[in-house]
């Protein structure tokens, strides 16, 4: 018995010293258009090994819940439709890792990313990179370098209407004639 004891502490210090290396996935939003039919988001792995998606959703600020599945490879894309649920005009959205964000979306009127155009997408550029821009032609499942930035349009001022006054009359002294006096 006192040879398996040395054994089993020999096989604690390898583990103990040499520990299996434990890699956390990262998968965040990359690309989404809310004004194709129907809307999609593709999500993009960031890190250097494979990640289940099962472990992910997608949730709006109304509630709607896609749940993600299948896995995605290393510097992989990964595309959801959802059925309409991001707003046309503007929306937020987050994906979550089990019950924590990951991260958030907000675009059109609630955020600083515009609504991108028919034909085009909001992603980040570079591909799970820094900044969020709009596209001019969607990149769906593609490398977002593919496209050109389309910037938002600068808002048309429209002209505020001024209220005129109405020229108020005056009252104008007039001569009234001095009667004279006859002989």
């Amino acid at each position: 018995m006192s040879a398996r004891v040395p054994t089993i502490v020999g096989i604690a210090v390898v583990l103990f010293l040499f520990p299996f290396p434990v890699f956390a996935s990262e998968i965040v939003i990359n690309e989404f258009s809310p004004l194709s039919s129907p809307d999609w988001v593709e999500v993009y792995n960031i890190s250097t090994v494979s990640a289940d998606l099962s472990i992910y959703k997608l949730k709006d600020a109304s509630g709607n819940t896609l749940a993600l599945s299948g896995a995605i490879l290393p510097s992989g894309f990964v595309t959801f439709d959802w059925s309409n649920r991001l707003n046309n005009d503007g929306d937020t959205f987050s994906l979550y890792k089990n019950l924590d964000i990951v991260m958030t979306v907000t675009y059109g009127g609630q955020g600083n990313i515009c609504i991108p155009s028919s034909s085009g997408s909001i992603a980040w550029i570079p591909d799970g990179g820094d900044t969020f821009d709009r596209l001019s032609t969607s990149t769906k499942n593609l490398t977002n370098g593919m496209s050109f930035t389309d910037p938002c349009p600068t808002p048309t001022p429209f002209p505020i209407s001024t209220p005129t006054s109405t020229p108020v009359p005056t009252s104008t002294p007039t001569n009234t004639p001095v009667p004279t006096a006859t002989n």
